[in-house]
């Protein structure tokens, strides 16, 4: 039960810790990125079993400017797209995205989902929980001490 509540304490606290960092660099990308469309290269659908939706992934290649006044060409691979951006994906041939013009590999699609609000919530709950189990654990430890106590006095 001790190792279940520091590991859920620990786990929780890194989960917050990533959130933290997610929605710092989506804030970033709020407010520096930089527009633009990518040539989709790949396109997939994985269908889910037993009623499951369906997933859908794109790879596109965009060009972003050199330091020496050239282009140079990336390639980023979005893995859960929403079904309205794949197929107009799939129509167009091409995909939104935004950059950070400080570091062009990070680079998000216009569909994507912000997932640090999950991350932050999920991670606070399994922090609280261990702390709560800590805490249980820390009482039943006195209250054991406590009986023993009585038990000594008696005899």
């Amino acid at each position: 039960m001790k190792a279940a509540a520091w590991l859920a304490l620990v786990g929780g606290l890194l989960l917050v810790s990533l959130g933290v960092r997610s929605c710092a660099a989506d804030r970033r990308m709020a407010e520096t990125g930089v527009r633009s469309t990518a040539r989709v290269v790949d396109a997939w659908e994985s269908a889910g079993r037993g009623g499951e939706r369906s997933t859908y992934g794109v790879t596109a290649e965009y060009r972003v400017p050199g330091p020496r006044g050239d282009t140079i060409a990336l390639s980023a691979t979005f893995d859960d797209v929403e079904e309205f951006h794949y197929k107009r994906a799939l129509e167009t041939g091409e995909v939104e995205i935004m950059y950070l013009p400080d570091d062009p590999s990070v680079v998000r699609g216009m569909g994507d989902v912000e997932g640090w609000p999950i991350r932050f919530l999920a991670g606070a709950v399994l922090a609280v929980a261990g702390l709560i189990g800590l805490q249980h654990l820390r009482a039943d430890r006195y209250m054991r001490s406590l009986s023993f106590a009585r038990l000594a006095r008696k005899r």
